[in-house]
């Protein structure tokens, strides 16, 4: 038994290797080339799914200008990595994109040395932990987005994502009343994702009537917000195409000027 669980453990290795070795190499340009030998991996187990989604997850959470491509590297192994009806990429996928929204602005643990930092090293690491917390979950959702957009994820988990970031309730709008900054950047994030698909279905409206009345909160939102929600529906009065042109993946080293 001993031997067969190391046995195991030495097939993740080797998986994980494999993979991250691919992924590296992966950009837009090589997308057909390197996508097709990622499919040729042998994920056979429920184990081995966990692993290669949490990898490929993660790597657009780092390059979001990435984001719409990782998601198409999904759709393409979708049918490829389907072990049975029970376990699946789709079915993992889906458990995984829940774990990370559920984890949220999740700041890391602190050193342990952090006790022994002067004081000025410790505000600057904790305010460095909040802005990288907020930047992972931003382009967490717009991930989350992306893979609704190629239909890995249903249109249901886009309603309880919003209503959490608006904080809609039976009770009313609560944002509108005790608004959340860094909620409602992520929502506006969200529906620059997949605002065009859901243009034609009534949830746009009603999400668009929300915008327009946070961009009014002068004394509760800050300009930055409020200039923001007024991009969206700028967006959306534009039928979804940005007035400026947005930048797009080319290579892995564009992709690296474009995250400094």
């Amino acid at each position: 038994i001993a031997w067969k669980k190391k046995d195991s453990i030495n097939e993740l290795d080797i998986l994980k290797s494999e993979l991250t070795k691919i992924l590296n190499k992966l950009s837009v340009e090589n997308f057909p080339k390197l996508s097709e030998q990622i499919s040729e991996l042998v994920v056979d187990t429920q184990d081995k799914l966990k692993l290669v989604v949490e990898i490929i997850y993660n790597k657009p959470i780092l390059q979001p200008i990435y984001a719409e491509m990782y998601a198409n590297l999904f759709k393409k192994l979708e049918d490829k990595w389907k072990i049975d009806e029970s376990c699946s990429l789709k079915r993992e996928l889906l458990n995984y994109c829940q774990i990370k929204y559920k984890e949220g602005e999740k700041i890391p643990d602190k050193p342990e040395s952090f006790k022994d930092w002067s004081k000025s090293d410790q505000d600057y690491w904790e305010e460095i932990s909040v802005d990288k917390a907020k930047e992972v979950m931003l382009n967490n959702i717009k991930l989350i987005g992306e893979l609704y957009k190629v239909e890995l994820l249903p249109v249901k988990i886009m309603i309880i994502c919003m209503n959490e970031l608006f904080q809609i309730t039976e009770l009313g709008t609560g944002c509108l009343e005790e608004p959340d900054e860094n909620n409602i950047e992520c929502s506006l994030n969200l529906l620059k994702t997949i605002g065009k698909k859901i243009s034609k279905t009534p949830l746009i409206t009603n999400y668009i009537d929300i915008l327009n009345n946070l961009s009014e909160l002068d004394n509760k939102l800050s300009s930055r917000i409020r200039f923001a929600c007024k991009d969206i529906i700028d967006l959306h009065k534009n039928n979804w195409i940005p007035r400026r042109e947005e930048s797009k993946p080319t290579t892995l080293t564009k992709s690296h000027m474009y995250s400094d």
